[in-house]
C-alpha cells in the first residue's frame, strides 16, 4: 500500500516538475516570442517523472538484499519479503505520478497560461502610441533629412503627428570605433514652428547605445501638437569621446 507520505512526495514531484517545465518554457517564450505548446510541456513532465521514479525503481530492483541470519533449529512461520512491496510501491507511486502530471499539471499549465495572455493585453506603457482612428496619425514630413557629427550621422525618415503627438523614425550610424550613447531624458529635444521646445518621451522606442559600426532605428515620441514649417531634432549631448551635439534639420510638410 501506497502511504500518505509516498502520495504526498509524488504530487510534490509531479508539481515541481511542471513548474520548473512552464518556468523554462516561458522564459524560452520571452526570448522567441513563441508562448509554446502546453501539451508538450505535460509530455515533458510526465517523461521526467517517468525517467527518474524508473532509474529508483531499477536502483531498488538491482540493489542487493542482505543476507538472512542463520535459522534456528526451530520452526518458525515465514515471513513476507519487504523487498517486492517496496517494488510495488515504487510502481504505484510511478503511477500516481503520471497521474498528477497529466491531470494536475496539464490544468496548472492551461491556468497559468490564460493569466499570462491576460497579462499580455494590458498596454504596455512603453509602447509607440498606435492610431486612434477618431484621432489618427498622419505623415507630416516633406521629405527625409539628416545631419552628422564626426563618425555619427542621425537621419529622420518618417514623421506622423496628430492633434496631441508627434513621432518620428530616426536611424543613428555610427561609423566610428568606439560605443555612442544617445540618451532621450533632458537631451533630445523637437523644435516646431510656433510652439515651445518639446522634450522626447524617455519611453520611447530608442535603444540609446549605437554601437561602434553599427546602427539603430527608432521611434521618438513628443507630446505636443504639430505645427507646420521647418523643425529641428537635437541632441543636445553626445555621450562619446570629445562629446559635442547633433540636430537635424526637419522639412515638415505645409499641408
Amino acid at each position: 500500500m501506497v502511504g500518505r507520505r509516498q502520495l504526498f512526495y509524488a504530487a510534490l514531484a509531479a508539481g515541481a516538475i511542471q513548474l520548473i517545465g512552464f518556468g523554462t518554457n516561458y522564459v524560452l517564450a520571452l526570448a522567441t516570442g513563441d508562448k509554446g505548446s502546453p501539451t508538450l510541456l505535460m509530455v515533458a513532465g510526465v517523461v521526467s517523472v517517468i525517467g527518474g521514479s524508473l532509474t529508483l525503481l531499477l536502483q531498488s530492483v538491482m540493489s542487493p538484499q542482505p543476507a538472512a541470519p542463520p535459522s534456528s533449529p526451530a520452526v518458525q512461520p515465514a515471513r513476507p519479503s519487504r523487498g517486492g512491496g517496496g517494488r510495488l510501491s515504487l510502481i504505484v507511486a510511478l503511477i500516481l505520478m503520471i497521474v498528477l502530471c497529466g491531470v494536475g499539471g496539464t490544468a496548472a499549465t492551461s491556468f497559468a497560461t490564460a493569466v499570462i495572455d491576460k497579462l499580455n493585453a494590458f498596454p504596455d506603457p512603453r509602447a509607440t502610441p498606435t492610431d486612434d482612428k477618431k484621432d489618427p496619425f498622419k505623415p507630416v514630413l516633406a521629405h527625409e533629412a539628416s545631419a552628422r557629427s564626426g563618425g555619427l550621422t542621425v537621419k529622420v525618415t518618417q514623421a506622423e503627428a496628430n492633434s496631441k503627438d508627434m513621432r518620428l523614425t530616426v536611424t543613428a550610424i555610427n561609423s566610428s570605433k568606439e560605443t555612442i550613447s544617445l540618451p532621450l531624458f533632458k537631451n533630445c529635444q523637437l523644435s516646431v514652428p510656433g510652439a515651445a521646445t518639446l522634450e522626447a518621451d524617455p519611453n520611447s522606442q530608442w535603444a540609446i547605445t549605437v554601437p561602434a559600426n553599427g546602427d539603430i532605428t527608432g521611434v521618438i515620441v513628443f507630446h505636443g501638437k504639430y505645427q507646420p514649417g521647418n523643425g529641428r531634432l537635437t541632441f543636445a549631448n553626445i555621450f562619446r569621446m570629445g562629446g559635442g551635439s547633433i540636430t537635424v534639420e526637419i522639412p515638415f510638410a505645409t499641408s
